[in-house]
């Protein structure tokens, strides 16, 4: 029997039988993930998510890779000012199956090798990466990275600084990931100065030939240990430093180093050195010391016969230890506003204060 009869040719009639369907194909998205792996001093008064000037913070990056190849790879990273990218420390992928067309198998020590900086952003040159097996599990290159917080006028005390990273190609780009802000410390000298009244702890008017007693407080009011705290005494006019120990006991002597300069005398520490204190936030020191009214001021020759007295003390430090640094870049910020330094000016007012007397002058010495 002859089938074709059964068959339909296209003679005699349309062939036009037909049905449509549909399919969806899904490509896995690139995904970034940024984290906060450490900051370079993690104790109980400067924590992992806070950093000093100088501190190095290490990031690290993930980047997912899906099936397929991905032309002219770039890892971008911008950074907020006040953080400079040092170095990238390591690079490792998931598997073998991860390669690109950089020669060096996605192993970059120095930051020059494969990576270029421009102000605040970072770019991480990956090549072509190519994920070879077919399957439904990405893949994954990893970064990590240092920045360093840099002493820049943007870094001051609680400012939060933050960045985020996005992974680019020639066809596409990734969501843009953040890591976990930081916050910048610093330590804040704060000075409070008081007049005693007479050194005898009489309360009598103050007049030619008297000694008065200063106390000086330096208080950390900032967040990170101040050190090589020290401070100038500007003298007020008509007195001088009183180092007579044996018209009051005691008045040279204590835990506090005096040099005298003649107008201003400067105040550190009693071990010798001139390095200064080193006080952790929220600690003091206290100084007390003496001046001597003389007679050579307060007389008919120059006229100044009676009013208020003032001399005032200001204080200096820094961020860093200067015998032994704390971070490995041995950055440190001085605080000196007497500083022509870019950036060692930044002490702000309250490193300095005031104490009056009046002397009230009747053509006679006192005392």
């Amino acid at each position: 029997q002859d089938e074709s009869i059964n068959e339909r040719t296209g003679t005699g009639g349309v062939n036009n039988y037909r049905d449509t369907d549909s399919a969806v194909i899904v490509i896995d998205p690139v995904t970034v993930a940024k984290s906060l792996i450490s900051t370079e001093i993690d104790n109980a008064i400067n924590s992992n998510i806070q950093a000093i000037i100088g501190e190095l913070v290490t990031y690290e990056v993930a980047v997912s890779i899906p099936e397929g190849t991905m032309s002219g790879a770039e890892l971008i990273d911008t950074l907020d000012p006040g953080l400079h990218c040092q170095s990238l420390t390591n690079v490792t992928t998931s598997s073998a199956d991860l390669t690109s067309t950089i020669p060096r198998d996605l192993t970059i020590p120095p930051l020059e090798s494969g990576a270029s900086a421009s102000g605040q952003t970072i770019t991480f040159t990956l090549g072509n990466l190519t994920k070879g097996i077919v399957n439904d599990i990405p893949e994954t290159i990893t970064l990590q990275y240092t920045a360093l917080v840099t002493n820049d006028t943007v870094n001051s005390d609680l400012q939060v600084r933050d960045n985020s990273a996005q992974f680019v190609w020639n066809s596409g780009n990734s969501n843009a990931a953040d890591a976990e802000d930081i916050t910048i410390i610093e330590p804040v000298i704060s000075t409070i100065k008081t007049i005693n009244g007479l050194a005898n702890g009489s309360v009598a008017p103050v007049e030619v030939g008297d000694v008065v007693e200063y106390t000086v407080v330096l208080q950390n009011t900032g967040h990170a240990t101040a050190y090589e705290v020290t401070a100038t005494d500007t003298l007020a006019l008509g007195t001088t430093y009183f180092t007579d120990a044996t018209r009051i006991a005691g008045a040279s002597s204590g835990t506090v180093d005096i040099t005298d300069n003649g107008a201003t005398i400067f105040i550190t520490t009693s071990d010798g050195s001139a390095d200064g204190w080193d006080i952790a936030a929220g600690d003091s020191v206290t100084i007390t010391y003496y001046a001597l009214i003389g007679a050579s001021y307060f007389d008919d020759t120059f006229g100044n016969t009676s009013g208020n007295t003032t001399n005032i003390v200001d204080a200096d430090w820094s961020s860093n230890d200067n015998s032994t640094s704390i971070t490995s870049s041995g950055i440190d910020r001085i605080y000196d506003d007497g500083a022509s330094f870019p950036l060692q000016n930044v002490d702000g007012g309250q490193d300095d204060d005031s104490a009056d007397f009046a002397v009230s002058y009747t053509s006679s010495i006192g005392d």
